[in-house]
């Protein structure tokens, strides 16, 4: 694992969430399993999946 830019992603995270999303993003791309802030992305992804099912549960 790279540590150091692992590190360097959860302090953007923290910094910066929109560079971290483009880094996030730009890793994915490029297959950089490695270097990816998995607990930020896991969280986001959840979260993303919660705020979609709340407007599909009103129309139905």
């Amino acid at each position: 694992m790279k540590s150091t830019e692992l590190q360097m992603l959860k302090t953007l995270y923290e910094q910066d969430f929109y560079a971290w999303v483009e880094q996030t993003a730009a890793l994915l791309q490029s297959h950089q399993w490695d270097t990816l802030d998995l607990k930020h992305l896991i969280e986001e992804v959840v979260d993303l999946g919660k705020s979609q099912q709340r407007p599909l549960q009103d129309v139905f």
